[in-house]
């Protein structure tokens, strides 16, 4: 539900480029960190809403009992981070609208297969299980399903706040590290 971000970050971010809006922004009286904060803000609030409708629906149309609502709120706020890390990510590697679609689609395809998300990964190899927990949504669905399970607290998303926060802080390096490479060239 979260994953489309990046695509569509890319997207308007092409676009505002071919309209002059970014150097419009430019020559306006903000500072450098203004575009990139109110870019990863959109981000971050498209993705929590997403996380939130699902987390409603789910409620609503299905019945879904969460054990510990703030232990699920605090996990979709991780995710919603996650995918800001990982717009930004692609934003740093690509220069046209196409590379941004391309990519984000293998990423996305990538991280979804291997997370858990086509099979529920708790039934499959010990392999699987274990490249499950090299991504942020494998991390996510394990802690949500502690919490629709009734677990409650830290024993619930102790573990997954903290790879989802892992993941996100290697994908946060690695964008910074190829902005500055970026600038250099």
């Amino acid at each position: 539900m979260t994953y489309p971000s990046p695509v569509t970050s890319y997207s308007r971010s092409a676009d505002q480029r071919e309209q002059g809006t970014l150097d419009r922004i430019a020559a306006a009286p903000v500072g450098r960190g203004a575009l990139p904060l109110g870019k990863s803000l959109s981000t971050f609030v498209y993705s929590l809403a997403g996380l939130a409708s699902v987390t409603l629906v789910s409620w609503l149309a299905f019945g879904a009992r969460w054990a510990d609502p703030v232990g699920v709120a605090a996990l979709s706020v991780a995710m919603a981070v996650c995918v800001v890390c990982l717009t930004a990510l692609v934003i740093a590697l690509v220069r046209t609208e196409q590379q941004a679609q391309g990519l984000a689609s293998i990423l996305v395809f990538a991280l979804v297969l291997l997370g858990g998300n086509f099979v529920f990964a708790s039934g499959t190899t010990p392999t699987i299980r274990r490249l499950a927990l090299f991504t942020p949504n494998g991390w996510a669905l394990h802690g949500f399903t502690d919490l629709g399970t009734g677990m409650r607290g830290w024993d619930a998303v102790g573990a997954p706040l903290l790879g989802i926060a892992a993941f996100s802080a290697v994908v946060a390096v690695v964008t910074v590290v190829l902005l500055r490479l970026r600038r250099t060239t």
